[in-house]
This record gives C-alpha cells, sequence and structure tokens, in this order.
C-alpha cells in the first residue's frame, strides 16, 4: 500500500469536529438522535458511538479501519478498508454491553468507521449486489415474501443490512446465496454515517427505517430455514 506523505491526514468524510458531551446528547429526542447521525462529516466518531448507545442497549459501537488512509494489520496491507474492526478483543461486545469509558477509550480522536458488533439478540441480513445478492433476495422474496419493516441501512457498496431480533434462534450467520448471507453474535456490520472505501458514499440508515427509529422485527423463519 502506498503510504500517505509525512505530515499530511487522510481525513474520514463521515466526520467532522464536533463532540457532544453525555448530558448534551442525552437531553435530545430519539428524532434528533437518528438526525445526529445521519449528518455525515458534522460530528466526531465519539460523538456518534454515544449516540448510538443512546438509542439502543443493543448497540455495541466498536472502532473499525480506515476507508481510505493506507494502513497495515498484523504488517500486511489491509485488504479491506474501512471493515476491519482496530480491536483484537472486539467480539467480547456482542455478549456485553461497553460501559461509558470503554466507549471513550474506543472513540476518542479515532477517525476510522463505525461498527456495531451484533448482539447476541439480533440479527443482521447482508444484501450485497456487487456479488449479485439483489438477485438473489428478489428471488427469494417472490417465493417467500419481502422482510417486513426492520431497521435497515443502506450501505456504502450499495448494499442493504436488514436488522432483526433473533428470538429462539440459534443460527449464528451463514450464506444463503451469493451475496444474501446472514451476520450474527461474533460479527459486526458498519454503520451510518460511515464512509465507503470507494470514496463516493456513506453508510445511511433508510429514512423511516434507521437504526434505533423502528422497532426490530422478529427474523423472517421462512428465511432462517434456507
Amino acid at each position: 500500500a502506498k503510504a500517505a506523505p509525512a505530515g499530511f491526514r487522510v481525513l474520514n468524510p463521515a466526520w467532522g469536529p464536533r463532540t457532544l458531551s453525555r448530558e448534551e446528547l442525552a437531553v435530545l429526542s430519539r428524532e434528533d438522535l437518528i438526525a445526529l447521525i445521519a449528518e455525515a462529516g458534522t460530528y466526531s466518531s465519539l460523538t456518534i458511538a454515544r449516540a448510538y448507545r443512546l438509542l439502543s442497549p443493543l448497540a455495541r459501537p466498536i472502532p473499525d479501519c480506515h476507508p481510505l488512509a493506507p494502513h497495515t494489520h498484523s504488517g500486511r496491507a489491509c485488504d479491506s478498508p474501512g471493515k476491519v474492526p482496530t480491536l483484537r478483543d472486539w467480539q467480547q461486545f456482542c455478549h456485553r454491553e461497553p460501559p461509558d469509558t470503554e466507549i471513550d477509550r474506543m472513540f476518542t480522536g479515532h477517525g476510522g468507521n463505525i461498527g456495531l458488533a451484533v448482539a447476541d439478540e439480533l440479527l443482521v441480513s447482508d444484501i450485497d449486489p456487487r456479488s449479485s445478492g439483489d438477485i438473489a433476495y428478489d428471488t427469494y422474496a417472490a417465493q417467500h415474501g419481502p422482510f417486513p419493516p426492520t431497521p435497515h441501512t443502506l450501505t456504502g457498496g450499495g448494499g442493504d443490512h436488514y436488522w432483526f431480533k433473533a428470538t429462539g434462534i440459534t443460527r449464528a450467520g451463514g450464506e444463503i446465496d451469493h451475496g444474501f448471507e446472514w451476520k450474527g453474535p461474533g460479527g459486526q456490520v458498519i454503520m451510518a454515517p460511515s464512509w465507503h472505501a470507494t470514496g463516493n458514499r456513506h453508510y445511511a440508515g433508510e429514512i423511516g427505517a434507521a437504526w434505533g427509529e423502528i422497532p426490530f422485527e422478529d427474523a423472517p423463519a421462512a428465511y432462517m430455514a434456507l
């Protein structure tokens, strides 16, 4: 990977200079918190991590690597910019809530992307059109019906993340078809307003169905049986 020029810091368009305290965020309505998360380029990653935690105890923010600046992991050039957790032990947060002190430690000065560790109570459907996941989903939806309304993130790569409750489900994840898979506890998902490595779009919550805006629906049984 090509090194950045000496003294030059590659900025992540997801973040801005403003950091709000927990006290400042606590007086905001749920609608205001969701709008704040959607306002890419204004707030620090620490502010966004705090906002996610206020929206739900199932939000387990973790810091991911930078989507644009060249960097390495264990001495090797990153092959998934913006999508690799920077903590070795990040999966612990699938099983427990991070206290405020850990959020502060992880995100103070963090310039990479933000992800959520998938909590034990949740599942995420990951649809990647670059691997024909959208075509696969449409095929299954014609047979089993579309997903019900549930929190939905539009990914920076043009795909979709649908969040569901994992009530009574032991499946931790796995592929349904090419580009169409489940991510369960032990996995992580990049969140708004993170920036995609292609350099042309943010991750964004669907208007009216952003994370924290509507309840999680149960994972559809027909899809879980696939």
